[in-house]
């Protein structure tokens, strides 16, 4: 997995929104519950301090799915690519001296061209 895995990240962003809202709304529901049991106004935050594993699992295992459903993304559309299979095209070529070197490829700098030219003290080409 690269490090910079966008549809990992993503998913576990999505995950947490997900996560954060089940618990906001269970949360909710069960102080309702309770107040209306108790007659005494329970708030939401009681209800998570109470429980507190129930409450952190509740935002984690969505976010956790959401990385492993972005993570199972990645390796189906091919985008954990380690660079492997480049289609570079390197040309080197040379005329009295002069050489020219052009590179092309998929990276975003499509073409890279040098030109060298070296002579000798008398002032014949370097060959």
């Amino acid at each position: 997995m690269k490090s910079n895995s966008g549809e990992v990240v993503l998913g576990l962003v999505i995950g947490l929104a997900i996560g954060a809202a089940l618990l906001y709304v269970k949360s909710g529901e069960l102080a309702q519950q309770r107040a209306n049991a108790s007659g005494v106004a329970v708030s939401q935050w009681d209800v998570i301090t109470e429980t507190p594993g129930k409450s952190t699992l509740t935002v984690i295992a969505p976010a956790a799915a959401g990385a492993g459903v972005g993570w199972l993304l990645e390796e189906v559309s091919g985008g954990s690519d380690d660079g492997n299979q480049r289609n570079n095209q390197v040309s080197v070529n040379g005329n009295e001296g002069t050489v020219s070197i052009s590179i092309s490829g998929d990276q975003q700098n499509t073409s890279s061209t040098r030109t060298d030219t070296r002579t000798d003290t008398d002032g014949s080409y370097n060959q």
